[in-house]
């Protein structure tokens, strides 16, 4: 079980989910600043007055927020996919030794019988 994972990971488009990776970071660092900065904004000012610049703020963060999942699912199918591979690459390599085995137990078998 080990190796299936081990050759999981190596089957990884590791290149695809690097070079992707900072961006997602990036997104995601600048999206939790920008609300810790408004949350504290928000604590301090009292009660919060509905204005339009905050509709198009959230509306933006929102869009981030969207963006940053977007990005985070693509990410994740491209991982599903590949482990799903695996899988029946797995499967299919098992059967093949579980083959292999019967013929080597059975050429044994003949030799020993007939010699």
């Amino acid at each position: 079980m080990a190796i299936g994972w081990l050759t999981a990971l190596k089957l990884v488009p590791w290149g695809d989910v690097i070079e992707a990776a900072p961006g997602v970071v990036n997104a995601a660092r600048k999206l939790l600043t920008k609300r810790q900065k408004e949350s504290q904004q928000y604590v301090d000012s009292g009660p919060i007055e509905v204005t339009p610049a905050l509709v198009h703020n959230l509306r933006l963060e929102l869009e981030l927020t969207a963006e940053l999942l977007k990005d985070l699912a693509e990410q994740h199918a491209r991982v599903v996919k590949e482990v799903e591979g695996l899988r029946r690459r797995q499967q299919r390599l098992s059967w093949v030794l579980g083959l292999f085995i019967v013929g080597v137990a059975t050429l044994m078998l003949r030799y020993f019988l007939l010699a």
